[in-house]
């Protein structure tokens, strides 16, 4: 033999025994202790190549809300850490963000147990959370799916959102929708529209609730006429409102113009952030 068929017959049986293992023990787990093995949660890829899961790191500790293997509810492992999340969370949903929540659903374990595990994930929720602020979407793990025995608990995944577009849902049945400079046009998107179709649905099943508008501004230019423009922002949304078929009496109409900023008014961002009208849906 030469050297170099030596050392191409070397190369081969490296490559074949780690094909062998990666097969075996990694794919297969069978290199693992079965009866010991606990299923451990893959590292956060990076936000820029993972939109799955994009958005600020919301999760909590391990195993304190976990899922039993065709389980459909959520299991509460450490009720003072749990309540400290949500406490920390619903803060921050005041503010604007929107609570996101993977849940985990295994190959092994059907498509019915994914459909209710997610139905019952959702009410459990939607009693902790304002149920506007909140999504959940499932999250297939593939890992181990030729041994659904192999995990006996996995963890659920939340994530903060920040609310992007021309539509911020708020706690306690408010909006903002945002404006550009000096327009009073809102860029009528498919969020846009399907918020004011929820407000619509909303008044028109409860005949006691009202819809207030309020625009603002941000502060360039003359405050009388920002007041104005606040005005003009909040009748162009009433408009459509009445067209979706809200009845005038039910709509309040104001404007606050450059005086209740959210945001710095030195830079564009904040100036963006305050040409806006706020839509509160109110019980009378």
């Amino acid at each position: 033999m030469n050297v170099k068929a030596y050392w191409v017959f070397i190369a081969f049986l490296i490559w074949g025994s780690g094909s062998t293992y990666w097969y075996v023990c990694r794919i297969k787990g069978f290199c693992r202790n079965v009866q010991a093995a606990k299923w451990e949660k893959p590292e956060k890829k990076d936000k820029s190549t993972n939109s799955q899961l994009a958005g600020e790191k919301a999760e909590i500790s391990k195993d304190v809300l976990i899922f039993e293997i065709n389980g459909i509810e959520p299991v509460i492992t450490d009720t003072v850490r749990w309540q400290a999340a949500v406490d920390e969370w619903k803060k921050a949903m005041a503010q604007g963000k929107r609570l996101k929540m993977y849940v985990p659903v295994l190959l092994s374990e059907g498509e019915g147990v994914s459909v209710e595990r997610l139905k019952r994930t959702r009410q459990w929720l939607s009693a902790i959370f304002d149920s506007a602020m909140v999504s959940v979407e499932a999250k297939r793990i593939d890992r181990f799916q030729d041994q659904a025995g192999f995990i006996d608990a996995f963890e659920g995944y939340f994530m903060l959102i920040e609310q992007a577009g021309n539509v911020k849902k708020l706690a306690g049945n408010k909006a903002l929708i945002y404006f550009p400079y000096n327009g009073t046009k809102a860029k009528w998107d498919r969020d846009v529209l399907d918020y004011l179709d929820e407000v619509v649905r909303a008044v028109r099943e409860n005949k006691n609730l009202k819809i207030r508008l309020t625009g603002h501004t941000d502060n360039r230019g003359n405050p009388a006429f920002n007041k104005r423009l606040g005005y003009r922002r909040a009748f162009a949304v009433k408009r459509v409102l009445l067209k979706k078929g809200v009845p005038s009496r039910a709509i309040i109409v104001r404007s606050e113009g450059e005086n209740k900023p959210v945001a710095d008014n030195s830079t564009p961002e904040g100036r963006r952030m305050n040409r806006r009208v706020e839509l509160e849906i109110l019980k009378h």
